[in-house]
């Protein structure tokens, strides 16, 4: 069975899951810049998306909130590959895993929305079926 990775053509910066988790949480920014230690400014420089979210920030954010450093630094560091990406414009091919005798496919992206290149998948498609042949007569 083969099966593709997805990768989203839209970058959501972490800044929005944080305003919106002190939103939820009825925490002011310096309520929580308070808690963290930090100055209030730094905190609304992350919100307004001026400052990254370190892992430094990240571990802080853990202890005040309760959502583990490893969300945030996820958060920042997908967000950070997302923007390159959609600024970019080059068009990347992630391969498919290809299993049980499934002939994989190529899932094609380019700023600013996905596109599907089937003369790729054709040709991805013919190598697969050649390698796995190969590898069946051996």
């Amino acid at each position: 069975m083969a099966t593709e990775r997805i990768w989203p053509d839209l970058a959501i910066p972490p800044r929005e899951f944080l305003a919106e988790t002190l939103e939820d949480a009825r925490i002011s920014q310096a309520a929580l810049a308070k808690q963290m230690d930090r100055p209030a400014q730094a905190i609304n420089e992350i919100v307004r998306g001026k400052k990254e979210i370190t892992p430094e920030t990240a571990l802080q954010l853990e202890a005040a909130l309760g959502i583990p450093a490893h969300i945030w630094t996820r958060l920042e560091a997908d967000y950070q590959l997302r923007k390159a990406r959609l600024a970019s414009g080059r068009v990347y091919r992630v391969p498919a895993a290809i299993g049980g005798g499934s002939v994989g496919r190529s899932l094609v992206f380019a700023r600013p929305a996905w596109r599907f290149d089937s003369s790729s998948v054709t040709k991805y498609a013919k190598k697969s079926v050649s390698r796995l042949a190969a590898k069946k007569k051996k």
